[in-house]
């Protein structure tokens, strides 16, 4: 069995790498000691790891970032590579803010650590990168003045929504059930019809679920006002009079809580 260390061998090893030992006895390389590390903080470390060089957990986690941090020069080249300027004058560390000029000439602040990963770009340029043939919603069959059409069309088309739900009392035509995630379905649809297409007797409040029972009945565009009949007389749910409900206080309007889909 190897000599166990004496407590005086402990004080001058712990010297030796610019601490101070202050505990007086020693139980085992295990046995945890109180020391005063060289950085001046009052720290507990056992003898296995002390004499492998690890100190206290605070300069520990200084010396690592140290070790890995990236120089000002990389961090400033890697913006420059993807068309970016690093207008930070200093690079503390990965998760310090920095100040960059995206290609657009956006002014921004972001993390290294997510540009760098590829997780993070400029924030304002996030919206253009998913519009236009790059959307993931984009349908190549539309012709540039259907497109502008919508665009034109889609202030308006919120009005008219609102109005909808507020003439049917926030309540499905189908199911009879007031509130919840409505939408605003067209009788004669937005493509067969474009001159009813914000005509308020056009409009007919469904639940997003009876909204998506009528389509798959009946298909996507092409819809007749006739479809509709049909269907609330075939499908309607018992007990409910189509059209039929008891004026209330309606509950608040915002589109965020009310799709926009319209069909």
């Amino acid at each position: 069995m190897a000599e166990k260390h004496t407590v005086e061998f402990l004080q001058t090893f712990f010297a030796a790498q610019g601490c101070t030992l202050t505990s007086t006895a020693y139980g085992g390389a295990q046995a945890p000691l109180e020391f005063v590390c060289r950085c001046d903080r009052p720290a507990t470390v056992r003898w296995n790891n002390f004499r492998v060089h690890k100190r206290c957990g605070l300069c520990g986690r200084e010396a690592i970032p140290k070790a890995r941090r990236h120089s000002y020069e990389f961090v400033r080249a890697e913006f420059e590579k993807r068309g970016y300027t690093l207008l930070s004058p200093t690079y503390e560390s990965c998760s310090q803010k920095l100040a960059i000029r995206c290609p657009r000439g956006h002014e921004v602040f972001i993390q290294f650590t997510n540009f760098y990963h590829g997780a993070a770009d400029c924030i304002q340029c996030r919206p253009l990168k998913n519009t236009g043939v790059l959307s993931p919603h984009w349908n190549p069959e539309l012709t540039d003045e259907h497109r502008m059409s919508r665009s034109y069309l889609r202030p308006k088309l919120f009005i008219w929504m609102k109005a909808v739900f507020e003439r049917d009392d926030f309540t499905c035509r189908y199911c009879g059930e007031r509130g919840g995630k409505l939408n605003a379905h067209h009788l004669s649809s937005y493509d067969r019809d474009p001159g009813n297409r914000l005509n308020i007797d056009n409009g007919a409040t469904l639940h997003r679920t009876c909204h998506r029972q009528f389509h798959r009945l009946y298909g996507q565009g092409a819809n007749t006002p006739e479809q509709f009949a049909e269907w609330l007389e075939n499908r309607k749910a018992p007990g409910v009079t189509p059209g039929a409900f008891v004026a209330s206080t309606p509950p608040s309007f915002s589109p965020g809580g009310c799709s926009m889909r319209v069909a």
